[in-house]
Order: structure tokens, then sequence, then C-alpha cells
């Protein structure tokens, strides 16, 4: 059967809004359950793409963001390279806004 590693890349730049603002890309709704833009994506595109993955560790990065006033083109989204299921991945994510990130921009693809 086909097999293939799923990996998630999530764009922290500033076009993507205030994620404490409703109709941004990155809201995170104060219930805790309604899903932003992203999180559908990753639920969406892990779920099918999942599948194939036999061991279901999905490294995920994120890029342009600011951690304490410096720029970061790439990093690591989670505690480690390799995160073990969607839902450790969609947990990752949210826990990456309450670290000193701050939307960024513009993104420098080549670093």
């Amino acid at each position: 059967g086909c097999e293939l590693e799923c990996g998630f890349a999530i764009d922290f730049t500033g076009s993507n809004g205030d994620p404490r603002k409703p109709g941004t890309l990155h809201y995170i709704h104060p219930n805790g359950h309604d899903l932003n833009e992203y999180e559908k994506c990753i639920t969406s595109v892990g779920a099918i793409v999942g599948r194939y993955d036999s061991n279901q560790q999905f490294p995920v990065q994120g890029f342009g963001a600011k951690f304490y006033g410096q720029i970061n083109h790439c990093f690591q989204v989670g505690p480690t390279e390799e995160l073990h299921g969607l839902s450790q991945v969609l947990q990752s994510y949210r826990q990456v806004f309450s670290t000193g990130l701050t939307m960024s921009g513009p993104t420098v693809l080549a670093e």
C-alpha cells in the first residue's frame, strides 16, 4: 500500500491577523471548542493524509513569528520534533500562543 509522512508548516506572519480578534485566521475562541481556519485545515488534511502515515508522528514547523523580539523564520511547534497524533498537533499549535510569540513578517524562506 501507499505510505506517506505527513507534516505541517504553519504561517504565523502578521498578515493572518491578531489571534485575539474574531474573524482572523488564528483566532482562538474563548469556548475552547470552536476551531479556527488553521485548526480546520490541520484537522481536514491530517484526517486524510494522516491515515497513510503508519507511525502517526507529525513534524510541525512554524514560520514568520517573533519570539521575545527576535524574528524566527522557522521554528519547532511543540515539545518534540514530531508530535503524536492530530490531537497533539492541535494542542501544541494552541500552546504556541501562550509563549512569547508575536505575529511578524515578512517571511524569509531562504532560511
